[in-house]
């Protein structure tokens, strides 16, 4: 029996052996630590572009009503700090901002809310396009909380500098991609919101940032 028992260790330390060992498994990457310079230094290679549109899929969660919603669209970006957020859901609407004015359009119903620029309205939108378009601006309103890289993913989370309504933001960074994939937004309440990019294309978008000529636009108080 003791022969046994020392045959059958034997036969578990070699098969734990060669599990280890096996030529044709694939090494698990370390996840690798990152300073400030470093991540500044992949952001702007992220960020060396001019125009950019993105497919994204958003998924916001309700902690109060514990529910979950999701909507899909399209995101279209131009230097400095220009946007326009198609949603493509049961009532489209679009979000755009020029550089002067912030829009929220319904194609379906030919009007359009106008906002100040930095009003509240479109806010956690704005902040994602700061993240997309302008790391250095984000590092005065966010502290770099944890930050690695694990093989082609870069994961960085960054804590807001003042209270309001992002409590935190996580970034997941596809290197191989040359894009931001997701970004995660921490609300008060335990809310969330997570975007998923995919499918980016660097060239300028012909719609742009203009509205229909019939599209009635008021002023929103």
């Amino acid at each position: 029996m003791k022969f046994f028992s020392s045959a059958l260790l034997l036969v578990l330390l070699l098969t734990s052996f060669l599990a280890k060992a096996d030529p044709n498994s694939k090494p698990t990457s370390a996840k690798v630590p990152l300073k400030l310079e470093e991540l500044r230094k992949i952001q702007a290679k992220l960020q060396d572009y001019q125009f950019l549109t993105l497919n994204f899929e958003q998924i916001i969660y309700k902690k109060l009503r514990n529910k979950t919603l999701s909507n899909k669209g399209e995101v279209y970006f131009k230097k400095p700090s220009s946007f326009r957020w198609t949603f493509h859901q049961a009532e489209p609407e679009e979000w755009v901002y020029d550089g002067s004015s912030l829009l929220h359009y319904y194609p379906a119903k030919g009007y359009a809310h106008r906002y100040k620029a930095h009003a509240a309205k479109g806010k956690n939108l704005r902040e994602i396009v700061n993240m997309v378009l302008d790391f250095d601006s984000l590092l005065m309103r966010y502290t770099v909380s944890s930050s690695f890289q694990e093989g082609k993913i870069v994961t960085l989370t960054l804590n807001p500098k003042e209270r309001g309504e992002i409590t935190q933001v996580s970034l997941v960074l596809n290197l191989e991609k040359n894009l931001i994939s997701e970004v995660k937004l921490s609300l008060e309440g335990g809310n969330q919101s997570v975007f998923a990019f995919s499918n980016p294309r660097y060239v300028q978008n012909k719609t742009g940032f203009e509205l229909p000529a019939k599209v009635k636009i008021s002023d929103a108080i």
